[in-house]
């Protein structure tokens, strides 16, 4: 994935403002907690069938 910034991110999508750095660039994305590669990862929340992505956002963030 090319390195993009949190705010080049989210200028593609319908979503709101952050509050923090939106400078921040991103290296990787990840959707499994276990799978975050480390500083620079974004982690993508999903709901799904069996599992909802919300209840592993602290998982991710350590």
């Amino acid at each position: 994935m090319p390195v993009k910034t949190l705010n080049q991110l989210l200028a593609r999508l319908d979503a709101p403002e952050i509050e923090g750095d939106g400078q921040t660039r991103v290296t990787s994305l990840a959707y499994d907690s276990r799978k975050v590669a480390g500083p620079g990862a974004l982690f993508a929340a999903f709901e799904g069938a069996r599992f909802d992505g919300h209840r592993f956002i602290a998982e991710a963030v350590e």
